[in-house]
């Protein structure tokens, strides 16, 4: 289950937060226009080609990056995965892992 994963590789710091915002704004974009403003995913291709880029030495962070790449650019584009449903695992998984500053 997606949610799964990144909870997973958000704890142990695989992924960041920043990639979180980037997958919400993609999303918002992708909304808004209702699929037919393709901004996002030149975007993404770049954001994520970045994160991959910057985990290079760590197989672990690459292959991840790698499995968000595959989903995000070919699976919800191709509409094999609905941008919808996955949007809720990322907005669950962010919720999950959020740090608290009350005790």
């Amino acid at each position: 289950m997606w949610k799964d994963r990144l909870v997973k590789w958000l704890e142990e710091d695989i992924i960041s937060k920043g990639l979180i915002r980037h997958i919400f704004n993609w999303y918002e974009v992708f909304t808004v226009s209702k699929g037919k403003d393709l901004k996002w995913r030149w975007n993404a291709a770049y954001q994520l080609s970045r994160h991959r880029d910057k985990g290079r030495d760590d197989p672990t962070k690459s292959a991840a990056i790698r499995e968000l790449m595959e989903l995000i650019l070919f699976n919800l584009v191709d509409q094999k995965f609905r941008f919808e449903a996955f949007i809720v695992a990322v907005r669950w998984a962010e919720l999950l892992t959020r740090k608290s500053n009350y005790k």
